[in-house]
């Protein structure tokens, strides 16, 4: 694969000191650099770059961070909470070094809220700078799936979203407890909201704020690292993934819901430091409850595609559910799904349909 020449960003040329790896896989190597002038500095490199091995998933996540750390240093996008790009090359992003911060907690919630809704704002009006710079850097980028290991693309998300609808539409039509129809509409109408939103809904979102090691905590100040999954989607996905969670696998491959604890004002906050304050309230009910929907069925989605003992599926299914089921403010359009959610045989009837 061939680098365009231009891929490059240097300010200001730096001497350094010394060097000390601080994470490492067989892929990424993360060192803290000290130059000469006493400044410190994380470099992210890409291992064995030119080896015809070399794992083109994260080759490809590498790139597209490069390109959203390009996006979020440009001087229209006057965003602090990230850490500034100081140097970048083809096998090497060299960042601001933010220290190692404090645990995230609770009480954090609501700097952590602040400065998402500081990254939409910033971010809604500039999609087509965000644009502009993708296409200028498309041929470096492969949008097959094929590439997409993680699944974290919209497209991919979409896919789950069905998955986890027809996982929904099979018990409806086998339990007759409930009607189909208004289900199949209740549904379209959560993945068309989402997927096609109106453009004021539109902003960067991280897309990975699920672990408290994707954000550093200083002194109340919340910055946000790793954007190798940034996007411009529908703004309020990000809340809907934060509340509800996201099926992950641990080191040893095991798959677990993943959820940052949050205090219950979390949306509140965002939402007074938002740029939408002009929304209706009921519309703004309809679009957070439909975030907050989609990600549960993506959720279901993926967990109907793994294999898993019965048990641990039924855990993993109930804190999916839960999750949603905690936002107190679902509009009645999206009544039936929360009312699926609390029928305790949605659970057991999921189960039998995984193992048949």
């Amino acid at each position: 694969m061939q680098y365009l020449p231009y891929f490059k960003f240097r300010f200001p040329e730096l001497e350094i000191l010394n060097q000390r790896s601080i994470a490492e896989d067989n892929a990424i190597c993360i060192s803290r650099i000290t130059s000469t002038e006493n400044e410190t500095f994380v470099k992210k490199k890409l291992k064995n770059f030119n080896n015809p091995n070399y794992p083109f998933q994260r080759k490809m996540e590498f790139i597209g961070e490069c390109i959203n750390y390009l996006f979020l240093n440009d001087s229209r996008v006057v965003f602090e909470g990230k850490p500034r790009l100081v140097q970048l090359e083809e096998d090497y992003m060299l960042l601001e070094d933010l220290g190692q911060g404090v645990r995230f907690s609770e009480q954090n919630t609501h700097a952590l809220a602040k400065t998402i809704a500081d990254l939409h704002n910033t971010t809604a009006p500039l999609q087509s700078v965000y644009t502009e710079l993708w296409n200028t850097y498309k041929p470096l980028i492969h949008q097959t799936s094929q590439y997409d290991e993680r699944k974290y693309s919209l497209q991919e998300q979409s896919l789950f979203f069905d998955y986890g609808r027809n996982s929904l539409l099979n018990y409806v039509t086998n339990c007759q407890k409930f009607k189909s129809e208004p289900l199949q509409k209740c549904l379209a109408t959560i993945k068309d909201t989402i997927d096609t939103p109106s453009e004021h809904w539109l902003a960067l979102i991280h897309d990975d704020l699920i672990s408290t090691r994707q954000f550093i905590v200083n002194q109340d100040k919340i910055q946000l690292i790793d954007w190798e999954t940034a996007k411009f989607a529908h703004r309020l996905r990000e809340l809907g993934l934060m509340l509800t969670g996201r099926l992950e696998r641990d080191d040893s491959r095991n798959i677990f819901h993943n959820k940052l604890g949050l205090t219950d004002d979390f949306i509140d906050v965002y939402k007074a430091h938002s740029n939408l304050k002009a929304i209706d309230d009921e519309e703004w009910k309809f679009q957070l409850s439909a975030a907050l929907m989609y990600n549960t069925v993506v959720n279901i989605g993926v967990l109907s595609l793994v294999h898993l003992q019965p048990a641990t599926t039924r855990v993993l299914l109930q804190q999916m559910v839960e999750a949603t089921l905690a936002y107190p403010n679902h509009t009645e359009s999206h009544k039936l799904l929360t009312d699926i959610f609390f029928d305790e045989s949605y659970v057991e009837f999921f189960i039998t349909q995984k193992n048949n």
